[in-house]
């Protein structure tokens, strides 16, 4: 039962407020049509499903990793933030894509946490 709930959580819960988070910072920045919503779907949907099962199954250095996986996606966004002379109509997009990130791993992070039993109340 943990398990699905974990699981519930990091996929269901996770993808839901990452997403309005998303959309609405994007709207924000003038930028309502997100681009690639669909392999942002599926990227965040698979990344959570193998950070939820790394922290459930109690891997060891698994934060680090989760930290290097969002470095490695907003890399490119910083490379290109120093190219372009900082413009001011990059930093927006770049901070978005990087809080969206981080806001989906916290879900993987909580959801592995869940199917550990480490978070939540299991009656025996």
């Amino acid at each position: 039962m943990k398990w699905f709930i974990g699981l519930a959580f990091s996929l269901g819960l996770g993808h839901l407020i990452t997403d309005l988070f998303v959309s609405k910072m994007w709207k924000r920045e003038g930028n309502e049509k997100h681009k690639n919503k669909v392999m942002a779907f599926w990227t965040g949907t698979i990344e959570r499903l193998f950070f939820t099962l790394l922290v459930g199954f109690e891997m060891s250095g698994i934060p680090t990793v989760m930290v290097a996986w969002i470095i490695f996606k907003v890399a490119p966004d910083w490379e290109r933030l120093k190219k372009e002379t900082m413009a001011e109509e990059l930093k927006g997009p770049a901070f978005v894509r990087l809080l969206g990130n981080v806001i989906s791993m916290i879900f993987a992070l909580v959801g592995g946490l869940i199917c550990q039993g480490e978070i939540w109340w299991w009656p025996r």
